[in-house]
């Protein structure tokens, strides 16, 4: 019932995405019964927007304004993380006492043009300290049983602690 009532917002939220020109919309994705479809379709206006194929489309994130000039930028809400906490544009692996589940903000996903051309750079440092990207798994839930996308989180350190700390960001608790 909830969801149901949340998606009689959606219809305003989806008009201002339309209109607003580069401006990420927040969205909660949890409040949809299937958020796979919604990305499917942003992919799909993305493309008629920008006049590219769908095929030369992939899904990127920020958690800046690097994806200001992207045709159609949403911003998630409600999202959850679980094995490590956001703070300072990257994230940073959990104290002993922390909450089991963090919130997380100021995510943005868009669909941009691949200018890799299928050669995919996964920014994975095995060995150093530098700054590094890492491709976290968004799933329904914390019963992890239905993987939504990845997205790319900036980390410091390396890629195994995160991987060991089974780092994951969630939609919803339930």
């Amino acid at each position: 019932m909830q969801k149901k009532i949340a998606l009689s917002s959606w219809n305003e939220k989806m008009m201002s995405l339309s209109k607003s020109g580069n401006t990420a919309v927040k969205l909660n994705l949890s409040e949809l019964f299937n958020p796979g479809t919604f990305l499917m379709a942003l992919r799909q206006q993305t493309a008629r927007v920008a006049r590219l194929p769908m095929d030369s489309l992939i899904l990127s994130s920020s958690f800046g304004n690097e994806l200001s000039n992207a045709p159609l930028p949403v911003s998630l809400a409600g999202l959850l993380m679980q094995g490590a906490t956001y703070e300072d544009g990257r994230i940073e692996l959990s104290d002993a006492d922390a909450s089991e589940l963090c919130s997380m903000s100021g995510c943005t996903l868009a669909f941009t043009e691949d200018t890799n051309h299928g050669h995919k750079d996964n920014g994975s440092n095995r060995g150093g300290s530098r700054s590094s990207k890492l491709d976290v798994p968004l799933y329904f839930s914390p019963t992890r049983e239905k993987l939504l996308t990845a997205i790319s989180i900036d980390t410091k350190g390396k890629t195994d602690d995160w991987i060991i700390a089974g780092v994951a960001l969630f939609l919803d608790v339930e």
